[in-house]
């Protein structure tokens, strides 16, 4: 029996050699993997004043398949540096209006920006502001599982993590409506 199983393990340890160190030709190349973190981004110009009661609706296109667990980040374009756009995460100071604030709520079909204030009236007209929304997919949100080491707070590093050139911005036109109604939900 000893001699038995000492030329059975023999066999196997050869056995367990051979196929560790024999190597083929390498084979060809397999399909293209998926692709990286998709977010998508969308900019509109907007006014905010006491006819649309401070806040501006807009619907994200149907064909770009946000899902309800994907996460909104929005951007207002408070100036410029050396001709490089500034962009501050929402909710964000005017920078026109002294204690006015600008934010946002969101679904996965639209997006309503509004503006409040924190102790005087907001002004008649809020005109030529400017927003950009990112989209990103739930994995990749801040607390994703696959969440990214950058500072969602500085839209140069979100753009530069998911790939977002200027021209792949979309441009959002508003949904009408006349008085807050809080975000739409389905």
């Amino acid at each position: 029996m000893y001699t038995f199983t000492k030329s059975f393990l023999g066999f196997i340890a050869l056995l367990c050699i051979g196929l560790v160190s024999c190597q083929g030709p390498q084979g060809p190349a397999g399909p293209q993997g998926a692709p990286g973190p998709l977010a998508l981004a969308y900019e509109f110009e907007f006014d905010l004043t006491s006819n649309n009661d401070y806040g501006i609706y807009y619907t994200f296109p149907t064909q770009d398949n946000i899902q309800p667990s994907d996460v909104v980040l929005a951007y207002l374009l408070t100036g410029q540096d050396n001709g490089v756009d500034i962009w501050k995460l929402m909710p964000a100071g005017d920078p026109f209006v002294q204690n006015a604030f600008i934010d946002f709520d969101f679904t996965y079909k639209n997006i309503f920006i509004y503006a409040y204030s924190v102790g005087q009236n907001l002004p008649i007209t809020m005109n030529d502001r400017v927003a950009r929304v990112v989209v990103v997919p739930a994995d990749y949100s801040p607390n994703g599982r696959k969440a990214l080491n950058i500072d969602y707070n500085d839209y140069n590093q979100v753009k530069k993590a998911f790939n977002l050139s200027d021209a792949s911005v979309k441009k959002l036109t508003p949904v009408a409506k006349t008085k807050y109604e809080g975000p739409i939900i389905y």
